[in-house]
């Protein structure tokens, strides 16, 4: 028995076209744009915080040269 025909592979290529066809539909429905994300949350509070504290303990010593 031959699986590989032009005939079944046109028909699998079908059916897979189709099936993403239903799931985008289904996300595009049901999905896209109900759920977003905070912008400020606690880790990238915490990651702006260490950021900011990481520059200033690294310039502060020269600003104090420099303006102290």
């Amino acid at each position: 028995m031959v699986i590989d025909t032009p005939t079944y592979e046109t028909a699998k290529q079908s059916a897979q076209n189709l099936s993403d066809l239903h799931y985008r539909n289904d996300y595009v429905t049901n999905v896209k744009g109900t759920n977003s994300s905070p912008a400020i949350t606690v880790d990238t509070e915490r990651a702006r915080l260490a950021n900011f504290n990481q520059s200033d303990v690294r310039y502060l010593p020269f600003s104090l040269l420099f303006w102290g």
